[in-house]
Formats: structure tokens, C-alpha cells, sequence
């Protein structure tokens, strides 16, 4: 298992003679691997439930997912709908202007990210 936790995005700084980006993880037992990916697959389902996560929580339960006890491993995820952009687009328009969707209060967010607009429905009128 990693020496750093799941709050971090990656590793600490590296040699760029390095061979990979990540050695603890890339060079990991497939069985250890196996398990890191599920521990955090049930950290992420606890977190949907528990904070909640509206879209994601409405996502869950219509693929019968009650609880997050319910999903166990990462090989249950082929019974969970995957989530496409038009979900994040409805989201925003039913919720807006930061959807349903974010695991992160807006107030507590140090940076915001939004669409050029290219595709979807444009924030502001000309």
C-alpha cells in the first residue's frame, strides 16, 4: 500500500531519472493494487451516501445500490450507470449553477473550474 493517503493527488516530487511517475503504485502487487482500489472505491460510495452526493446518490440507488455497504469491490461497478457529460449538464440546469454533482461545498473550494461552452447550454446571453 501506498506510503501516502488517498487525500494526496499523486506522489511526493520525484527524480526525473525515475523510471515511473509513481513506483509504489505502478510497480505494486496486482493483489495489493486490487485492494487499494477497492478500499477507495468504498471510501468514494461512503462519501456519496454520507455527505450526500445527490446525482451520484440518485445514480446508485436506481442500480440498486441502498447503501454503501452494497458495493464491495471494483468488479461491482459493471451493475453502476456510468455518468456522462449530458448528466453534468442536466445537473447544472436543474441545480445551478454547480450542479448536483460536487463532493466539495462551493465555500470551501480554493479554485473553480467551468466549460467554454462549446457544446452546452452558454452561462451568459450576448
Amino acid at each position: 500500500m501506498p506510503t501516502y493517503g488517498a487525500e494526496t493527488i499523486g506522489p511526493p516530487p520525484r527524480d526525473p531519472e525515475q523510471a515511473f511517475w509513481d513506483p509504489e503504485v505502478q510497480t505494486m502487487d496486482p493483489e495489493a493494487l486490487r485492494r487499494l482500489q477497492d478500499d477507495r472505491l468504498r471510501t468514494m460510495i461512503r462519501t456519496v451516501f454520507e455527505k450526500p452526493v445527490p446525482l451520484f446518490k440518485r445514480k446508485l440507488e436506481s442500480a440498486g445500490v441502498a447503501g454503501p455497504d452494497d458495493v464491495k469491490s471494483v468488479a461491482d461497478l459493471e451493475h453502476i450507470p456510468l455518468t456522462v457529460k449530458q448528466d453534468l449538464r442536466d445537473s447544472e440546469s436543474a441545480a445551478p449553477p454547480f450542479g448536483e454533482y460536487r463532493f466539495t461545498d462551493a465555500r470551501e473550494c480554493v479554485r473553480l473550474g467551468t466549460s467554454t461552452g462549446t457544446t452546452g447550454t452558454p452561462t451568459s446571453t450576448p
